[in-house]
């Protein structure tokens, strides 16, 4: 149980799957997760004190990561070129909306994960295109 706490933690901190006009991002982990989750993460066992430090913690370390997140994975730039700020790759397999907590695997090797809860339905489509813009 302590396990799926630690990677509904981590996951919640770094990457998000979210259109760039959603600004309004919870700010607190019980507004990021779907109850089942946080039920299943077990952390509706913790203190009001004890969850408020975990989001104290999770605030302060989430803008940590995230400006560099999935970076490793791109080419270093040649000199005099500039950074690219969108990266056009695929997701492999067949792609038919996400659920909660779906997982992306993306033809380039990178692999994300949604972030905040909600659904998306989408016409079944194999390896439909998609395109990384860096925030």
């Amino acid at each position: 149980m302590r396990v799926q706490c630690l990677i509904a933690i981590a996951l919640w901190s770094t990457a998000s799957i979210t259109p760039a006009a959603w600004s309004d991002e919870p700010n607190k982990l019980e507004e990021a997760m779907i109850a089942e989750q946080f039920r299943a993460a077990g952390l509706h066992r913790l203190t009001a004190e004890e969850l408020a430090f975990l989001n104290q913690w999770l605030e302060r370390h989430a803008s940590d990561t995230s400006t560099d997140f999935g970076a490793e994975q791109l080419p270093l730039p040649q000199p005099g070129a500039t950074e690219p700020t969108e990266e056009r790759t695929a997701v492999v397999g067949l792609f038919e909306g996400w659920s909660g907590c779906t997982v992306f695997t993306l033809a380039n090797g990178q692999v994300w994960q949604q972030r905040l809860p909600g659904k998306y339905h989408y016409k079944k489509t194999e390896n439909p295109p998609v395109v990384l813009i860096r925030g």
